[in-house]
């Protein structure tokens, strides 16, 4: 996947390791070309595979691996596996400066990563307020969103617009500090997301639903996480 600004290119290299490669002095043509060369090449000291964000070793799946980029580009939110059956959550910087930060923290399933449109909201799905069947078993999920960093906490509360494109913007970049009191929301019902983008205070999600005789179908709705109203957009697609 390209980064927001166009200038890094962040990649999966045997289904377990995150790559983030520097193009912004490439065309779209010689990136592509060299990162074929790499990926084939015999000798691994001449491989320019970029900067490794996630190792392999740390990773205990292969093609479990989801991530999506900050809007500013700086960060990366990354679906990993580190041992069988746990699903984490975890930020890491696209230069590869620091260590990721483990924000899920939770021993229930957690993917799909997304951040809110202007950035100051992480979320991702997560089986944590989730239905189980009665042997226990995931059976439903729920979206769950904390805030990037308390600036941005700051910032939603008191309803402060984000800046125009030419204005100068807060910074909205991920830290660890006080993870646990940065909660943004948490979608109050158990669902199947299918996929879900936060812009401002609205969520909007596509799920599918099964109605009483058992069917399932597709749906889409808007949940405000700032008024915990709900309201159906479309209902009764087939199911995808």
């Amino acid at each position: 996947k390209y980064s927001p600004d166009g200038s890094k290119l962040a990649f999966i290299v045997d289904g377990r390791a995150l790559h983030v490669l520097d193009i912004s002095d490439s065309n779209e043509e010689s990136v592509l070309d060299k990162i074929e060369d790499a990926l084939t090449s015999d000798d691994d000291e001449t491989a320019n595979l970029g900067v490794e964000l996630i190792s392999a070793e740390t990773v205990s799946e292969s093609d479990r691996m989801e991530f999506s980029w900050s809007p500013d580009s700086s960060q990366l939110a990354v679906h990993l596996s580190p041992s069988p059956y746990v699903e984490q959550i975890h930020v890491v910087q696209a230069d590869g400066s620091e260590s990721s930060i483990n924000v899920s923290q939770s021993g229930f399933y957690n993917g799909m990563p997304q951040w809110s449109a202007d950035g100051r909201i992480l979320f991702w799905e997560t089986s944590k307020y989730g239905t189980k069947s009665a042997d226990g078993e995931d059976t439903g999920y729920t979206l769950n969103g904390i805030f990037v960093n308390n600036r941005a906490k700051k910032d939603f509360r008191d309803n402060i617009e984000p800046p125009e494109e030419n204005e100068s913007a807060p910074s909205y970049a991920f830290n660890a500090n006080n993870i646990e009191y940065r909660e943004a929301f948490h979608l109050p019902f158990s669902t199947t997301v299918i996929g879900a983008h936060l812009m401002g205070d609205h969520l909007l999600v596509i799920d599918m639903y099964s109605d009483p005789s058992g069917e399932y179908s597709t749906r889409g709705f808007s949940y405000n996480i700032r008024t915990n109203e709900s309201s159906l957009l479309f209902s009764g697609l087939p199911e995808a």
